[in-house]
């Protein structure tokens, strides 16, 4: 039996995180284990609060015999935070905590034998490239955005975060892209040589249906969900500005944005500009059990992002039976072919969109149907045969 040991790097996993990266390395690292790849999986400390959860999530239904974590005593979080109703930057990404990170990492692997290194986005690259050279072994680059996307396709090559992904991409075996979308960035604005990245596309899984929300009052509403980062790129502003037109034919729905992030202030402050205060609820962060609540209660999943890597919401929203809106700046738009997609700047088609899906429930339905089929293509297990593929390439 072929026999592989992978040292990972990364900077979340559930219940810590931000966003997609996190779901996807514990579905990674769970269907790599039961095919039989041991992992060393190096994350930030987690936080005592979170820890009681971190040890349910490992200890049901997840190989973990063959998922070693070692915590780092550090802190990593690349985005802008809204704490306390304030605006907090969090320079946890700097050159020097960055190089922390790369030191405790050759550290640890030290004491551990690997055949291929495995990093997840850029603030690991340091540490996986200096890996490669001191232990020679094989690096592999897996990019769940890039640094075009974090500035909503408005790119600056002098940013912290695109220098360190061009360095990493040039030293790197192998990498791995979460979209054709993501491949052709990384050819097109850092250099690469196409035959050098490989496409695995994320999954998504129906966690929870939640059937007694008690919540008839909002029931009272069509609802329209909005749900991710509140920042640029994921296009918040944009749905709002959809909202607020949706209303003018449509007075009796609900629009909820359900997560947080830096722009929460400007966006509350957009809804009362637009006067739509009172048809719009902002939910802050969310439980998974919260979000699956919402994905329930949505009549219509809207996700207008301005650069998306790939977009995993859309396929869940689909496994709870709801219509979806994608953006035409998606990866998952490659996937979801007969859903309906618009350009996120195209407002007025937005509406046309939202408005049909709220008036014709046949027509929801059947996009429902061939979404769910389209969908029923990816899965976890699927992706990491792929990534195992690449694993039994490099190490020849």
């Amino acid at each position: 039996m072929f026999k592989m040991r992978t040292l990972m790097l990364a900077w979340e996993f559930p219940p810590m995180k931000s966003g997609g990266l996190g779901v996807v390395c514990y579905h990674l690292t769970k269907e790599l284990g039961e095919l039989g790849v041991d992992i060393i999986y190096l994350l930030p400390k987690i936080p005592e609060n979170l820890r009681h959860e971190f040890e349910k999530l490992i200890s049901a239904n997840y190989p973990r015999n063959k998922v070693k974590f070692y915590e780092l005593d550090i802190k990593l979080y690349p985005y802008l935070r809204l704490e306390d109703s304030e605006l907090k930057v969090y320079f946890s990404y700097t050159s020097e905590n960055l190089e922390k990170y790369k030191r405790l990492a050759c550290k640890i692997a030290e004491l551990e034998h690997f055949d291929v290194i495995h990093c997840h986005d850029w603030m690991t690259f340091p540490a996986g490239v200096e890996l490669k050279y001191k232990f020679g072994k094989p690096l592999v680059l897996h990019v769940h955005s890039t640094s075009y996307d974090r500035c909503g396709g408005n790119l600056n090559r002098e940013l912290l975060d695109y220098k360190i992904e061009k360095y990493g991409f040039a030293h790197a075996d192998k990498i791995i892209a979460v979209s054709r979308r993501i491949k052709n960035i990384i050819v097109n604005f850092y250099d690469v040589p196409p035959e050098k990245v490989e496409v695995v596309y994320n999954a998504a899984i129906l966690r929870e249906r939640i059937r007694e929300l008690h919540l008839e009052k909002l029931k009272r509403y069509k609802i329209v969900l909005f749900l991710g980062r509140l920042t640029l790129h994921k296009g918040p502003d944009w749905f709002l500005r959809a909202a607020h037109k949706v209303l003018q034919f449509e007075p009796n729905v609900l629009f909820i944005v359900g997560g947080s992030g830096e722009m929460m202030p400007q966006l509350i402050k957009l809804s009362a500009d637009l006067g739509i205060g009172d048809k719009v609820i902002f939910t802050g962060a969310l439980s998974d059990r919260e979000v699956d609540a919402l994905y329930e209660l949505a009549d219509v999943y809207v996700m207008p992002s301005l650069s998306e890597p790939f977009g995993i919401t859309p396929l869940e929203a689909l496994y709870h039976d709801k219509p979806v809106i994608i953006s035409k700046q998606a990866g998952v738009s490659e996937v979801l072919r007969n859903v309906f997609q618009v350009d996120f700047w195209d407002v007025d088609e937005m509406v046309n969109k939202i408005v049909a899906l709220l008036r014709y429930p046949k027509l929801a339905e059947e996009l429902v149907r061939v979404g769910k089929e389209e969908a029923s293509y990816l899965s976890w297990r699927k992706s990491a045969e792929q990534v195992l593929e690449v694993y039994r390439l490099l190490t020849a």
